[in-house]
């Protein structure tokens, strides 16, 4: 197991500090060799790199700049191309993450069951936790109003808000 590792660097940022529950961190770990040339690609083209880090920590770092985030039990939901990132926060706390391909004409009523369902299966996940702050709601990026439409009645039938970030 030992060998496998030689040649990945890894790395974490802090997320949060809190004197009573402590530090939430970020790790992430990738083949030296592909940072290498991710970095001679850059220098090539002749950007600075300051920082690369691993996806999520991205996304996390732009919803703590909401003024909201840090009392919301929410969905926030990512949409990129044919794919949809899912960040499930308590209190302003990362608990659960995951990407889904979606499949489905965007707009279309197949569109807005593919993002229910993604929503039903991060609240099931959450509900089995025991948890006793509930989801209220949702928000979501990346995604035009007239397209996310349909999937917002599936949504308010799960007694959940939905907003689009700002």
């Amino acid at each position: 197991l030992e060998d496998s590792f030689r040649n990945e660097t890894a790395d974490y940022s802090v997320l949060r500090r809190d004197k009573k529950t402590g530090v939430d961190i970020c790790a992430g770990g990738a083949e030296a060799a592909s940072l290498e040339r991710i970095l001679k690609i850059c220098q090539e083209a002749g950007f600075v790199v300051g920082k690369i880090t691993v996806p999520l920590e991205g996304y996390l770092h732009v919803l703590r700049q909401l003024p909201e985030y840090g009392e919301r039990t929410a969905i926030y939901l990512f949409f990129e191309e044919e794919s949809m990132l899912s960040v499930l926060c308590q209190e302003g706390r990362y608990v659960y993450s995951s990407r889904s391909r979606l499949f489905s004409e965007p707009g279309t009523l197949d569109f807005g069951t593919e993002i229910v369902r993604s929503i039903s299966g991060i609240l099931q996940f959450y509900a089995a936790g025991k948890r006793d702050i509930p989801i209220t709601e949702v928000y979501y990026a990346g995604c035009q109003e007239t397209i996310f439409e349909v999937s917002v009645e599936g949504i308010h039938n799960m007694q959940l808000e939905v907003f689009p970030m700002e």
